[in-house]
């Protein structure tokens, strides 16, 4: 009895932390499939951005300096470029 109720218990929790990500945080998925993607593909998901600002907080040698960031937020989800 208290094996099967262990590998049961074992066998939900491992189902639970596999899909948890996409269960409880729906934007990480919609961000994912998102990433390397034209920024118009994420006003078509999430609309328009929340801001839009450039990036100037890291090194000037930084491949990162001054690129465009995007904020979107839209019923819960957000995606961050």
């Amino acid at each position: 009895m208290n094996e099967n109720i262990h590998k049961i218990a074992v066998t939900t929790l491992a189902a639970w932390l596999l899909s948890g990500c996409s269960t409880l945080a729906p934007e990480r998925t919609a961000a994912e499939n998102l990433m390397g993607k034209n920024v118009s593909e994420a006003y078509k998901v999430f609309g328009n951005p929340l801001f839009i600002s450039t990036e100037t907080s890291v090194s000037t040698e930084s491949k990162f300096y001054g690129h465009n960031f995007y904020q979107f937020y839209f019923k819960g989800l957000e995606y961050d470029r």
